[in-house]
């Protein structure tokens, strides 16, 4: 999530300075701001955006200071973004999140429905709190069977919304 107002106080930066750093950074292609999926103000949380790098090299080297030598969740799930940003486009990307904490990581705007997309390391056996959630919430907007799609490298797939990274 971005925080402007935590970035202009620990960086002692005018508000706009801030903003105009951020529109230079989304402009030449190294950030992208997802915002918000919602078709219920009330009930959802956040008008926060998230932030998101294009490449997970120079997202490791400035958030974390160096290369992995391991695969981390965030840096999976960054991929996950820049390869549906390349299938489908920047503006067709937001991510939902609800006051009770349920997230997904990303929603898809499709032309006939929604599709949401979660990004996680292994393939669990069961869905995720949050994809259970925004079948029950978006039921009527989802996409055709299966109306998800649950991103993993590890493990098998057990159900056929759960792809590889690849098949995206």
């Amino acid at each position: 999530m971005l925080n402007v107002a935590e970035l202009v106080n620990s960086r002692k930066l005018a508000c706009e300075t801030v903003g105009r750093y951020l529109l230079i950074l989304e402009q030449t292609y190294i950030v992208r701001h997802v915002r918000p999926f919602s078709r219920n103000i009330r009930s959802e949380l956040s008008k926060t955006p998230k932030v998101f790098f294009y490449d997970t090299g120079l997202m490791q080297m400035l958030w974390l200071k160096r290369l992995q030598k391991e695969l981390l969740g965030s840096v999976f799930e960054t991929s996950v973004f820049t390869e549906i940003v390349k299938r489908h486009g920047p503006d067709k990307v937001h991510y939902w999140r609800t006051p009770d904490k349920k997230e997904i990581d990303f929603v898809l705007s499709l032309p006939d429905a929604y599709l949401p997309v979660e990004a996680k390391l292994q393939f669990n056996r069961v869905l995720p709190v949050g994809l259970q959630a925004f079948a029950a919430a978006y039921r009527s907007y989802a996409s055709p069977v299966p109306g998800y799609r649950l991103v993993g490298l590890d493990r098998q797939p057990a159900e056929s919304g759960m792809i590889f990274p690849w098949q995206l």
